[in-house]
């Protein structure tokens, strides 16, 4: 009922439609994924279950990176 109501309608350009933009949302997530600096972002959000959660070892952590840079 359903499918020949649709064909009455004239909606055949609704597939095609609905790939490309499904192709253009997948393309639109590897450049999103894969753009220039987005490296040191994932790379941080993947050390977050690691980390104890303490605020104490955050500022450590700033604070030795810093010394490192000057020193």
């Amino acid at each position: 009922m359903i499918r020949s109501w649709l064909a009455d309608q004239g909606l055949v350009w609704g597939p095609g439609f609905a790939l490309m933009m499904f192709l253009l949302f997948f393309v639109a997530m590897l450049a999103w994924v894969y753009r220039p600096g987005s490296r040191r972002v994932y790379d941080q959000s993947a050390m977050m279950p690691l980390e104890d959660g303490s605020l104490d070892s955050a500022a450590t952590k700033q604070t030795s990176v810093k010394e490192q840079a000057h020193g």
